[in-house]
């Protein structure tokens, strides 16, 4: 059973957020660096946050995340007339009755008997943007949508208590064009549903226990451990001998590295005879294959809008220049 545990009509989300953030609870933004499907980071640096040992990031003064809180309720209502259903927005913070580690905020439901979760995805993201025209949802939104669907309707939908029959994925990419529909039903998606699970309860008992999982290699939790232990910080003067598994992972990390050089080398080969091909033929393109593009060398726009404030257009091409280069077509 899904609770409504804050109504956000009469509550500012600021205000009881660090109950949530640095508490035993999980939401579905969140799920992700749980699951190891999110592209930031992994239960490292989400434990490290929880436990109050490093902060979280502002993320508010980002651009993509403004625009989309802008741009959410316009999508919501394209949706809408693209799917022929109503679509209502739920003001609130849910909290799973059975698992009440869990919350949730929904960015719209349907208001059909079978009631859908609607997600809003704005992105620039040209895999994620690619995956959805083949009608494919990106693993960490997936994993989102997971977490949501353990929900079951509360009140002021159309069967409360009755589970929702999946969740449909609006990805909006350009505001000149429609957003990606993409239906996924709670059937299809049961086992990783169940596999989440287990993975947020281990979660919730180490943060219980306050134990830090070992970190990955990306960004946010690279970015942890480099704030923790700087390359300049006194490690002091100690030397003890490796265990086994470290071992194990130094001659992996070796193997790593030579496949590393050696696909740099191979990229580096390809790149260079396709770029000589293309020189030797005189072209510009080999279609679908690689091309020369042009970008303006002189990055400064305000001196551009000034000399065109000035009616001093013609001399844009003598204050800027342009830089080329070769791309090869992924």
């Amino acid at each position: 059973m899904s609770i409504i545990l804050h109504d956000f009509d009469k509550e500012e989300w600021q205000g009881i957020r660090n109950r949530y953030s640095l508490g035993a609870f999980i939401g579905g933004s969140e799920a992700p660096a749980i699951n190891g499907t999110s592209s930031y980071g992994g239960g490292y640096s989400l434990m490290r946050r929880k436990l109050g040992l490093d902060e979280y990031p502002d993320l508010s003064g980002k651009i993509n995340v403004q625009r989309g809180n802008t741009l959410e309720p316009i999508f919501l209502d394209e949706a809408s007339q693209m799917l022929g259903v109503g679509i209502t927005k739920p003001n609130y913070m849910l909290l799973h009755e059975e698992h009440p580690f869990m919350i949730a905020n929904f960015d719209g439901v349907t208001d059909q008997a079978e009631s859908y979760i609607i997600e809003v995805k704005t992105t620039q993201s040209k895999p994620k943007i690619d995956l959805a025209k083949k009608g494919i949802v990106a693993d960490d939104w997936l994993t989102q949508g997971d977490h949501y669907l353990h929900f079951t309707q509360f009140k002021g939908c159309p069967n409360e208590g009755e589970y929702f029959k999946g969740i449909i994925y609006v990805i909006a990419y350009h505001i000149h064009h429609e957003p990606i529909l993409i239906e996924v039903t709670r059937e299809e998606r049961l086992e990783h549903m169940e596999r989440l699970l287990i993975k947020e309860k281990a979660f919730i008992d180490m943060f219980n226990d306050k134990i830090v999982p070992e970190p990955t290699g990306l960004k946010d939790d690279v970015d942890s451990v480099k704030n923790q232990y700087p390359t300049k910080a006194d490690y002091g003067p100690d030397e003890r001998e490796a265990t086994q598994e470290e071992q194990q992972m130094r001659d992996r990390y070796k193997e790593l590295t030579n496949v590393e050089t050696d696909a740099k080398k191979e990229k580096s080969q390809i790149k260079n005879i396709l770029q000589e091909r293309m020189g030797k033929g005189g072209h510009r393109k080999i279609a679908g294959v690689c091309f020369i593009s042009e970008y303006p060398s002189f990055s400064k726009k305000e001196l551009i809008k000034e000399l065109e404030k000035r009616e001093l257009v013609h001399l844009i091409d003598e204050a800027t220049g342009k830089f080329s280069k070769f791309n090869i077509m992924t």
